[in-house]
This record gives C-alpha cells, structure tokens and sequence, in this order.
C-alpha cells in the first residue's frame, strides 16, 4: 500500500523526474536524535508510501551505528508493518541493505528486538520463577509481569526489593512496579527516589506515582520545588493524593516547566487528572494551556477533540489546526471550516 507520490531513495518520483525541492528537503533536513527520531520518521512512509521508509529506516540506521545502545526503532518498524505488512517492509529493507550499511544495522536492530520478544515473555511466570532471569540480561518486559502478577506474587517482587542492595537488581525490581502499587510501605521507594540524576531514581518515582500514601504527595511537592529529576512523575503523584487546590497546582507545574520532555509528561498526567477528579469549571483553561504547550503533535488530538466536545474550540485554532503536523487534528476540524 503506498500513500502520496512514490519516490525512491535517490530522489526521484516514479517517473524518474526529479523529487520537488521542498519534498527533498524533508529527507535531507530529517536529523533525529536517538531517543525519539523514530516518532518522527515513521510519518515519511506515510508521506510517500513504501519508498519513503527507506531514507527513514537510513536515517534511523545511522544513529545505530554510533549509539546502538540508546536508540529507539520501534515506532518506525511498526508504522511501517501496520501500513505496507511485515513481509513487503522486510522485503524493501532488506534489498535496500545490500548497498547501504545503515539500514543493515537498522535490519539488525529489528531482528535483535524481535528475539528479544520471545525471550523476554515473563507472562504467567511465578516470582521464584522469573527472579533467575533477573541475573542476566534484563528481561524488558517486567512491567508487563508486575501488571499480571498475582498479589502473593507481587509482594514477594516487592520483598526482594527491600532485601537487595545492588542498585542494578534494585532498577530491575523497581521497573516491576511501574504499572501497579508498590504493596509495602512506601520508605524504600522514597529513599531510592532520592537517588537523584540516575535511572535508579526515575524508576523509584514512577512507581511512587502508583501509590496513595501521603509521603508520596510530599515527595511531589519536593520534585518540582527543587527542579529534581523525576519531576515529571509529580502530577501522577498527586492525582493519586489529591487535594483542593491541586488542579490549579499542576496546570502551574505543566505551564511553567521549561523542559519540553518533562512537560511532555506531565501534560499527559493533567489531562489524566481531570478526567479521574474533575473539574469542569476549569477544564477549557487546562486543555486550551496544554494544547499551546504541549511540545507533542501526537497528543493533540485527544486535546482538539475534547476541546471540540466542549463547543470550545475557537475560529482561531480552527484555522490552525488545519495546517497541524497531526493529520488526525486535521481531520478532526476539517467539518468545522
């Protein structure tokens, strides 16, 4: 299936003609950062059909090449699946590798997270089962385990965590709890939240954001007074420990949080209060503040079309939802203009 213009990697369309300026530069403008470069160019299949993964999946390649270990390709190998099918998009990728050492390394990447599925499947496991898969390669989808776990099973994970000492088997548990509540007291995550700038300290906050507890809305309060690392959990934090008062504290955090990725996710956790501990009187001002600060064009949507539920969207932000990056936003007020 192909969408748009076919173009080929040379820059061309299927006519051999060369590929209009503005399009080209688009390919040759795209510069992805690791973390998040595959949201971003899983759109250019979208642009230009098949043809357009290719540039994509180099692009995406060559970040693997320098930094194999920090880059995500997720979100464009499964664009690419759900549009063209598995088979048509290996098939491309892998004609296309035989002259391009990029997306060999991005074939690699795709077939390196593939076994990783099959391994890392913990469903159903015990905890006395799963804790020997914790002592080598960490399987990713601990999680998933946590979210099934059976209460017994999951207080004998949170157990362990209070027992060990190592700071890698204390990440490893702490990532158990992302998805459902730690079952102790909540002393150990706060004193691991207070890790600060490291990967042990973000996990602990994330799995105090699933907790009720007063000392967890302190530990909010804390976050952001002090600008720490983990910050963007805060909200999460307090819509579980909500107080009066705490809807227009967090529209404060979201509004005036400088980093757009921290802002990224406490934008998704203030729509998350509001839907969980309304507040209708003030939902148009929060929803009109994330939609201008919310640095993500995915998210939108869901904003535009409550706004759009309301009778709030104005003739202003019609017009320019029509040009969004989003298409979904596009169509969204297509009916409107």
């Amino acid at each position: 299936m192909e969408r748009g213009p076919t173009l080929s990697l040379g820059g061309t369309d299927g006519d051999g003609r060369e590929r209009p300026g503005a399009r080209r530069a688009v390919y040759d403008n795209f510069n992805p950062g690791p973390q998040h470069g595959d949201r971003i160019a899983r759109e250019l299949p979208l642009l230009d059909g098949l043809p357009g993964l290719l540039p994509a999946a180099a692009k995406i390649g060559e970040l693997l090449l320098h930094y194999p270990d920090e880059v995500k390709h997720g979100m464009l190998w499964f664009s690419a699946t759900e549009h063209f099918g598995e088979a048509v998009a290996r098939q491309a990728l892998t004609e296309a590798s035989e002259t391009d050492a990029r997306i060999v390394a991005f074939l690699a990447a795709v077939e390196a997270e593939s076994a990783r599925d099959y391994r890392d499947s913990t469903t159903g496991l015990t905890y006395a089962e799963l804790r020997p898969l914790l002592d080598g390669p960490r399987p990713r989808r601990l999680d998933i385990w946590g979210a099934k776990a059976t209460p017994n099973e999951l207080e004998a994970a949170a157990r362990a965590l209070v027992a060990t000492e190592d700071p890698e088997m204390q990440l490893r548990h702490l990532r158990i709890f992302a998805r459902r509540p730690f079952p102790l007291e909540p002393g150990p995550l706060l004193r691991l939240a207070e890790a600060g700038e490291t990967k042990l300290g973000k996990a602990a906050c994330i799995a105090a954001s699933q907790i009720c507890h007063p000392a967890i809305r302190e530990l909010a309060l804390t976050l952001m007074a002090d600008h720490r690392q983990g910050r963007e959990w805060a909200i999460a934090m307090l819509s579980e420990n909500v107080e009066p008062g705490d809807h227009e504290l967090a529209l404060h955090w979201f509004a005036s949080e400088p980093d757009r990725h921290a802002r990224h996710r406490l934008g998704m956790d203030l729509e998350s209060l509001w839907e969980r501990h309304p507040k209708p009187e003030a939902e148009v001002q929060m929803l009109e503040t994330v939609y201008r600060r919310g640095p993500c064009c995915f998210c939108r949507d869901y904003t535009v079309d409550r706004l759009m539920e309301l009778g709030a969207v104005s003739p202003e932000m019609r017009r320019e939802c029509a040009h969004d990056a989003n298409d979904e936003v596009r169509a969204l007020v297509l009916p409107l203009l």
